[in-house]
């Protein structure tokens, strides 16, 4: 089809043909058409389209940037900052954030939440990659290119860990899905690659099966008050044991992840396990804090005789809505520790004091001078992740934050105004487009939030602190392993204990 071709279909025809069109010149390897086809894609959203259609169309906007990328990837495969794979995020997330997106058949919610597990994957966040390969499970049990790839990421999740105890247990896990979707509809030449990978799971599952599987869920979590707490923590994936995020098994309701052993000169010390306990330590109490705000009564014996002003606001106040703040505020501090350690132990010349999530990856700490040499085209796949989940936080450009859930939207933003300035908690939600809505006074200093908005952003933010903790034990992992072997160097071993 032509250019002007497009111009004379009816909105549905427009969209089925551009889908066509991105699948055949994919086939084809035709990088030369999908290029063009991006103003195509400009054209068919100036129409008035219908909210299904409009995210329909993000979402084949998503499948075109896949295929540019893939069809560039021999020579780019480890190029981190691809440009391709930033707008692919944004399409897809732009397609399942999208009002238009209930409205689709479950077939395209499927399949737009399981090419944004791909993406994510692919960019290294394999953590947060299975909740989207989970959310097309749940629209769909028996969708064939979840489950296949569902379980290639437990796969390459398990290569990515250091335990040899653990892996076992997801391919495990990943064995069964893999053979599911063996059997169902599936993509071309999906069944070939999910049959191969069933066997590399098979082999390495050790006699780990499905039924054996079981066994993990027998084991005790405490008291009634605890198992209250530590059941929370596993359905919301919050331990720090990778085993959390195969599922809510019992035997993961631990923090036992640390660093693997590391490999330093014989002269210098390591106080990499030691930085490693506190940002493990930091975290465990953000996720208790928040576990006790949310389930903690409006009323608390500390909040007694608290006397305040009533400033006829809606305002809410609380022991347990301070828990919240703290417990955000903390998994925000997480993450800016986590670049100090990078900067730490790839002995970055960069002023420790201006270092921080957002600038620790690029020259002079600048997005507009590129990557560091350190960083980028590292075939470091945990690594990559973290990266790539630093964006979600300190990305400026306006696009790429307004495609994000509406959970993780303005967290940065929200952190300055808890750490510096004035973020007013209310029972009601916050209108962006008339924040003081409601109130008797105008209050041009505040910052308002939504009391469960709040608390959706503190959930947030510590799931991406405990992905960062995971990515980075990981990412140290793979750089050890690639790690010459030395006379002059010595293991600085992992040796776990309890403190009690």
């Amino acid at each position: 089809m032509s250019f002007d071709d497009f111009t004379q279909l009816s909105d549905d025809d427009a969209l089925a043909a551009f889908g066509k069109l991105i699948d055949s010149s994919f086939d084809a390897g035709d990088l030369s058409t999908l290029r063009d086809a991006q103003s195509i894609a400009k054209v068919i959203a100036t129409r008035e389209l219908r909210p299904d259609l409009a995210a329909l169309l993000c979402y084949f906007e998503g499948n075109l940037w896949a295929s540019i990328r893939v069809l560039k990837r021999e020579s780019d495969l480890w190029k981190w900052d691809q440009p391709e794979t930033r707008e692919e995020i944004i399409a897809f997330r732009r397609a399942i954030t999208h009002p238009g997106y209930a409205r689709l058949q479950p077939t395209s919610r499927c399949q737009i939440a399981t090419n944004l597990g791909n993406l994510l994957s692919t960019v290294g966040r394999f953590v947060e990659a299975l909740a989207y390969y989970d959310r097309a499970l749940a629209e769909n049990p028996s969708f064939g290119m979840a489950l296949g790839n569902k379980g290639q990421c437990l796969l390459g999740y398990a290569r990515a860990l250091y335990d040899s105890g653990h892996r076992p247990i997801f391919a495990g896990s990943a064995e069964p899905l893999l053979r599911r979707a063996c059997g169902l509809p599936l993509e071309p030449g999906a069944r070939e690659a999910f049959s191969r990978l069933r066997e590399t799971a098979e082999t390495a599952a050790a006699g780990h099966t499905e039924e054996h599987l079981k066994y993990l869920r027998d084991f005790p979590i405490g008291d009634a008050q605890e198992k209250a707490y530590r059941s929370w923590a596993l359905q919301e994936r919050l331990f720090l044991h990778p085993v959390n995020d195969v599922g809510p098994y019992e035997i993961a309701a631990r923090d036992v992840l640390h660093l693997p052993t590391v490999v330093l000169p014989t002269a210098t010390g390591s106080a990499f396990h030691g930085f490693y306990n506190q940002l493990k330590q930091e975290f465990v109490a953000a996720r208790a804090l928040l576990f006790e705000g949310l389930t903690q009564g409006e009323t608390c014996f500390v909040d007694r005789d608290v006397r305040l002003l009533d400033t006829l606001d809606g305002a809410q106040f609380g022991f347990a809505i301070e828990k919240a703040k703290m417990a955000f505020r903390l998994s925000y501090s997480v993450l800016d520790k986590v670049a100090v350690f990078l900067a730490h132990y790839f002995n970055l010349s960069v002023p420790l004091h201006s270092v921080n999530f957002r600038k620790i990856w690029y020259v002079d700490g600048k997005q507009e001078r590129g990557l560091r040499p350190e960083f980028d085209d590292r075939q470091n796949w945990p690594l990559r992740g973290l990266f790539w989940l630093a964006k979600d936080l300190h990305e400026t450009d306006e696009e790429f934050h307004s495609a994000l859930e509406p959970s993780a939207r303005e967290i940065a933003k929200l952190r300055n105004q808890l750490e510096h300035q004035y973020a007013k908690v209310v029972s009601d939600p916050v209108d962006p487009a008339s924040p003081n809505a409601g109130e008797m006074f105008p209050d041009p200093i505040a910052y308002r939030i939504g009391r469960k908005d709040l608390d959706g952003k503190a959930l947030t933010i510590l799931k991406m602190a405990r992905a960062a903790l995971i990515y980075l034990s990981l990412a140290v992992h793979e750089n050890e392993r690639l790690k010459p072997a030395s006379p002059d160097r010595k293991s600085i071993p992992i040796s776990l204990r309890l403190i009690e």
